[in-house]
């Protein structure tokens, strides 16, 4: 196989790799959500009871590989200071409890951090 058509393939099995961490690790942070939702305290309304805010997963000046392959899968965006917003997994469950982000974007994190542990990442939160 020629060198081109090798790092064509390693390419290829780094988009795959990464498609499937970030299924994981939506996977996880879906029921880490679900199971804080079930037992949150609610409002009137019915939404979690808690300070609004959110919470991202982020890279740290990722590695070149890791970037293009999380570019290609469109599982990456960039941000300011050499991090790398990582998916989306504060939204699973569709509310705005900064606590549910913090629970959800901690269980994706985990999953990332087993699969990526060359890479920097971690989890922000904000209250807003």
């Amino acid at each position: 196989m020629k060198k081109a058509d090798q790092k064509a393939a390693d390419k290829l099995a780094s988009v795959d790799e990464v498609m499937i961490a970030i299924g994981e690790a939506r996977d996880a942070a879906e029921e880490a959500f679900n199971n804080f939702a079930k037992t949150a305290q609610r409002t009137k309304d019915g939404f979690i009871a808690d300070t609004c805010g959110g919470a991202y997963v982020y890279a740290c000046k990722p590695s070149y590989a890791f970037r293009v392959a999380m570019l290609s899968a469109g599982a990456i965006e960039k941000g300011s200071g050499g991090k790398w917003q990582i998916g989306r997994f504060q939204s699973v469950g569709n509310e705005q409890s900064v606590t549910a982000a913090e629970v959800a974007c901690k269980a994706a994190l985990r999953v990332l951090v087993a699969r990526f542990p060359d890479e920097t990442l971690y989890m922000n939160s904000y209250v807003s």
